[in-house]
């Protein structure tokens, strides 16, 4: 009996120190929305983040309201979030962190972009 108990602790000890590294890992997301030249949701787009670093690289497509998302990011890192169309980047957005709560990005290609 005691034995069990013993095992009992240390199995839930074990689960709430993993559950408190994976808090503390920092998991984000970046989200945002897309709207072509006619200003209407453009579904299909390419959206492409990348790491500043080099340390990561992911690509997603709008969906048909124009939106888009990427889970699974790791906090601490800062990106360049690029809207490409037609294989073409058509606007860019830099120094972009992500964060628990999300960070939304949202391009609209009917607005003229200001230069840079």
């Amino acid at each position: 009996m005691q034995r069990s108990i013993r095992l009992l602790a240390a199995c839930t000890l074990a689960l709430t120190l993993a559950c408190v590294a994976f808090a503390q890992s920092g998991m984000a997301y970046l989200e945002g929305s897309v709207k072509g030249v006619d200003g209407k949701a453009l579904q299909g787009a390419v959206i492409k983040l990348e790491r500043t670093d080099g340390q990561a690289k992911y690509e997603v497509k709008t969906n048909k309201k124009g939106q888009w998302m990427q889970a699974g990011i790791a906090l601490g890192g800062v990106f360049t979030v690029s809207l490409l169309v037609d294989g073409k980047v058509a606007d860019s957005k830099h120094n972009v962190k992500p964060g628990t709560d999300g960070g939304a990005i949202h391009f609209d290609l009917s607005k003229p972009r200001a230069k840079s």
